[in-house]
């Protein structure tokens, strides 16, 4: 299982994807890429806040944003870690509404993360 939902009323959810680049570049590098298409997009994007978190036993950028999506307001949080030449983008999708329901679990989840 790649993501999954809270339920059926609260679509919020977790995602994990890989991505192997064809060319080597830095975690900042890669974020300015997913940035740039986001802002492309999504209507309304917006980053919010930025910081760090461990996932998988190291130090990773984390990036908060917003954007509007079939006329919803939706939050995203997206840990993006960097291992063996892949990125790692683990990210929380949630109405804006219903964002801090669920971020404490979701900082859990990242800091219980880890590369096998």
């Amino acid at each position: 299982v790649s993501g999954a939902y809270v339920s059926a009323y609260d679509k919020s959810n977790v995602s994990l994807i890989s991505y192997l680049p064809t060319e080597a570049m830095t975690t900042e590098q890669y974020w300015a890429k997913c940035e740039e298409s986001y802002a492309a997009e999504f209507e309304n994007y917006a980053l919010v806040e930025s910081g760090s978190a461990t996932m998988g036993g190291m130090a990773v950028p984390y990036y908060v944003y917003t954007a509007t999506i079939g006329g919803e307001s939706y939050k995203f949080l997206q840990a993006i870690a960097g291992n063996g030449g892949m990125f790692y983008n683990l990210t929380y999708t949630a109405l804006a509404d219903n964002y801090d329901l669920h971020i404490e679990e979701v900082m859990k989840i990242i800091e219980e993360f880890t590369f096998r």
